[in-house]
């Protein structure tokens, strides 16, 4: 499967689903889950977008630890 395809069929999950769940690790290490609203931007294969507030801890996890 290419690349193009493989991002054809992640559309389709997030058309159908509309949800996703985001895992991120606090800064002691503990994983966090939390539903999101995932979206794809046509013109921007490889790319998953989520809106969010810089308040959030989510950003916060990410930033401590981005992989």
């Amino acid at each position: 499967m290419t690349k193009t395809e493989i991002v054809g069929v992640l559309d389709e999950v997030i058309d159908a689903a509309q949800v996703a769940v985001l895992a991120t690790v606090d800064p002691e290490g503990r994983p966090a889950m939390r539903w999101m609203t995932p979206a794809t931007v046509r013109g921007r294969p490889g790319y998953l977008y989520a809106v969010t507030s810089p308040q959030f801890r989510k950003v916060r996890h990410l930033q401590s630890c981005p992989r």
